[in-house]
């Protein structure tokens, strides 16, 4: 999907004012490099030989409830102890599965197999069937050999996990005798793997990213310098610590940068969303991230509650990332808290995925988060222009500034040439974030790592995500190349049309909807399928429900909609993350495998399912 540049573009300001571009050449201080530190582990070992009484970590069992509290000194000692476990066991150079609650025995195992000189391997403690299955083809994948939990998760998912014969368990709550005494330090390097980052599969089967020491230090300094953090900072989470956004800033940026972070389960918050909000009153938290959707649930769980004293004055940055951002939902926040001292300009848009580590832009921080409202129909036929009304305008949020480490392009995936500021096409990266490859799968690391543009220039990773460049630096996200909708020719954003969903009627469970579009009789036609609430789903008129979402779908994005399915509660695929699965959906859809309660079939297309 590409777009002529239209030259008024650069003649209007984009809404909220002029970013600067942070500065990211800074030079590194206090010890925190390569040199001082021998590897990341050496990180925390800096802190607690530096400042060993600074609090480093506090865990909420309940969201609510402080369970334990450490400082730095203290922490370097139980991860040390560990660590002596890991390597009495054979662990340096291995593979290690953690397989443990997003609370501080996870944290304490994640820096243990980094001092134990072992490569982390993260993901979820399973809680059903397809989760397990999951976790099992991740330890195989990894030739996992020692897996870190505890004694009640062991008892109940190792027989299903079918492990490989001499697979060492080590339980943080039955560890062996042992002292941090008996912690030796490895002798690995820069260049060797930390973390084996496994992704959410979005879009494809889950691909263990390599992840180096070096990548972990760069991703340090460069996160540190985007969003300005301080040792005067303190984040207050409840992000899976599995995923790369909780891991990176409930358990590395915190130690990374000098300052607290203050750990809650993603149950805990999901049960309750005020427990965050009332946490970081009382932590006096200045950093708060989340998917778009947690935002969203704040604000109505607010409002629920009467609209309880709250002070979130010392919030400054409060960052939205991993799923699409919505300017909507963002003006819903502001209006829902300001009156509780929350202000607009701690809203913080990201972009980032696992292959580079994490982070690739954001916005800088008490920088005014922007957008630009574009024409929806000029969009669909391959033009790129601003909406002169509200009719038809389709609203492109931005993720923020990146710095002069990074070389992005936006560059035409069939030609491989480079693009013009306002040009839509495939985001490709070069910089120091940029993880090493794929485990053990050759053939996908040169496929998407090692990218070329015609020129020869690279290699490039091949993000497979769309969007284009404004002239000073920053970066807006249009959607994914895979999941772009053609119908009659045109291009349809895929989060364009959710949206349209979830506005369509109360019924309409918010981020639960998916659209993508199948082949029916030789033609791409578009199928959409929505959650309902909870409340609504046994009394649904399921076939006057599904007249509503084809006419408002018809009318916002002049598409028609061949079949809407209703689906189960949990049915929408879905990643660890959260973010939609959009070809998942679709292959489930053709396989006849989707939890479906009902469907409507658009009379225009009755006789024709592909099913």
């Amino acid at each position: 999907m590409l777009f002529p540049v239209n030259a008024a573009l650069r003649e209007l300001n984009l809404k909220t004012g002029t970013p600067a571009t942070p500065g990211l050449d800074a030079p590194e201080s206090d010890g925190r490099n390569e040199a001082n530190l021998g590897d990341y582990g050496g990180v925390l070992r800096w802190r607690a030989q530096t400042q060993p009484d600074r609090v480093a970590y506090i865990a909420l069992s309940n969201g609510e409830e402080e369970t334990a509290a450490y400082n730095y000194a203290q922490f370097d000692q139980r991860v040390r102890r560990v660590a002596a476990v890991l390597q009495a066991a054979g662990a340096t150079g291995e593979r290690v599965l953690l397989v443990l609650p997003s609370d501080l025995d996870f944290t304490v195992a994640f820096w243990s197999s980094l001092y134990a000189g072992a490569t982390a391997v993260t993901t979820i403690v399973p809680s059903t069937r397809g989760q397990l299955s999951r976790l099992h083809d991740v330890a195989l994948d990894a030739e996992a050999r020692f897996v870190v939990s505890t004694v009640a998760i062991r008892e109940r998912i190792a027989d299903g996990l079918q492990l490989p014969e001499g697979t060492t368990w080590i339980c943080l709550d039955d560890l062996p005798e042992g002292e941090a005494a008996d912690w030796e330090a490895p002798k690995i390097s820069w260049d060797d793997l930390a973390l084996l980052q496994y992704t959410s599969g979005s879009t494809s089967r889950p691909r263990g990213v390599m992840v180096t020491h070096r990548n972990l230090l760069r991703l340090g300094h460069y996160q540190e310098k985007i969003f300005r953090l301080t040792p005067s900072d303190r984040v207050v989470t409840w992000l899976p610590q599995s995923h790369d956004f909780g891991l990176m800033y409930g358990v590395l940026q915190p130690c990374f940068s000098g300052f607290a972070a203050v750990v809650m389960s993603p149950m805990a918050f999901l049960k309750r969303p005020m427990r965050w909000l009332r946490a970081s009153q009382q932590y006096g938290g200045t950093i708060m991230l989340a998917p778009n959707f947690a935002f969203e649930l704040c604000a109505e769980a607010y409002r629920e509650t009467g609209g309880e004293s709250l002070d979130l004055s010392r919030v400054s940055l409060l960052v939205n990332g991993a799923e699409p951002i919505r300017r909507a939902t963002y003006e819903r926040f502001v209006e829902t808290f300001e009156p509780c001292g929350f202000r607009a300009r701690a809203l913080t848009s990201a972009y980032g995925l696992a292959e580079t580590t994490l982070g690739v832009s954001g916005t800088p921080r008490n920088e005014m988060y922007r957008w630009l409202r574009v024409d929806r129909s000029a969009f669909a036929e391959g033009r790129f222009q601003l909406a002169e009304t509200d009719l038809g305008a389709q609203e492109v949020m931005s993720c923020g500034c990146f710095g002069s480490e990074l070389d992005i392009r936006i560059v035409n995936p069939a030609t491989r040439q480079p693009l013009q500021p306002f040009q839509v096409g495939e985001i490709w990266i070069q910089g120091p974030i940029v993880a090493r490859g794929y485990w053990r799968n050759e053939e996908a690391t040169a496929e998407l790592f090692g990218a070329r543009l015609a020129d020869g220039t690279g290699p490039f990773l091949r993000t497979g995500d769309l969007g284009f460049l404004c002239d000073r630096n920053e970066l807006f996200i249009t959607g994914r190349c895979k999941d772009v909708i053609i119908v009659n020719g045109k291009n349809h954003a895929p989060q364009d049309i959710e949206l349209t969903l979830e506005l369509s009627d109360p019924s309409i469970r918010p981020h639960h909807g998916v659209a993508f579009s199948v082949d029916r009789d030789g033609r791409e036609v578009l199928v959409v399928a929505v959650e309902l609430k909870r409340e609504f789903q046994a009394t649904a008129d399921l076939e006057s429900l599904g007249r509503t979402l084809v006419r408002r779908v018809a009318l916002e994005h002049q598409i028609p909609v061949a079949e809407v399915v209703f689906l189960e509660r949990g049915g929408c695929p879905k990643t660890t993350s959260g973010k939609v699965q959009r070809q998942r959906a679709r292959s489930l859809y053709l396989e006849g495998q989707l939890e479906v309660f009902g469907r409507y079939v658009n009379p225009v297309f009755s006789g024709t399912s592909a099913i």
